[in-house]
């Protein structure tokens, strides 16, 4: 964020953004509960975990993490090339065409991917259903992102989760309270698997002018806002 987006986003923790995090409790539970050194880089302590898995200098794990052209993933992907070098991690970033990279990912024969999301509403439910792990899989159409998630506890415990969401959608408090729960445990489950690594969260800025009436932003910042007015006042 610092050094490649200039400050124009926010490091993220979950799949769901800020705005509609459940309770509005993004940052508290990031701080108390994240498992990885939230906001912090401990390569003394990644290097003990692949050397416990049996890496070294002479074997380092070697993955490919595949994105669509952009400027900003290019440099992502060169500083997570230096960084895991030293914890025994050989990462090659490549770039393709947007289409060929969803057709790949489709099928599985990705290794890794960058990749974003632009919901159609702004609620938890339009992120984490692309976690529900039967809808990751990539040996037919998959509805969610393409990760073959299964066959963990992490992944039964996210799958238990989404069902709960499903199964509570009346406008109830008493049912938004059980979806938020379930919300809050697919995070989690993410969290223990790290099928998804969530990257940043975009941040819309925009200017103000005294006397000029604009409609804010809403959850999803500019995001499918639609207005065709604007009042200004002498």
């Amino acid at each position: 964020v610092d050094r490649v987006l200039n400050t124009r986003a926010e490091p993220a923790a979950h799949l769901t953004p800020p705005p509609i995090y459940p309770g509005g409790d993004y940052r508290s539970h990031a701080d108390s509960e994240y498992p990885y050194s939230y906001d912090a880089t401990e390569l003394a302590k990644a290097r003990s975990v692949m050397e416990g898995a049996g890496y070294g200098p002479s074997n380092p794990y070697q993955f490919t993490l595949t994105s669509y052209r952009s400027s900003a993933n290019k440099q992502i992907g060169q500083r997570l090339q230096d960084k895991l070098g030293a914890a025994h991690i050989d990462l090659r970033y490549e770039e393709t065409q947007f289409g060929s990279l969803l057709n790949r990912a489709r099928t599985g024969d990705v290794d890794s991917y960058f990749l974003a999301w632009i919901p159609e509403y702004p609620r938890p439910d339009n992120f984490l259903k692309n976690l529900n792990p039967p809808a990751t899989q990539t040996d037919g159409s998959p509805d969610g992102f393409y990760l073959n998630w299964g066959g963990t506890a992490a992944s039964q415990a996210a799958e238990q989760a989404w069902q709960r969401v499903q199964s509570n959608m009346e406008p109830t408090a008493q049912a938004r309270q059980t979806r938020e729960r379930a919300y809050v445990a697919m995070e989690v489950a993410n969290w223990d698997d790290v099928v998804l690594l969530p990257l940043v969260h975009p941040v819309d800025e925009r200017f103000a002018y005294t006397g000029v009436d604009v409609e804010p932003f809403g959850g999803l910042g500019r995001t499918y806002q639609e207005y065709n007015s604007v009042v200004k006042s002498e």
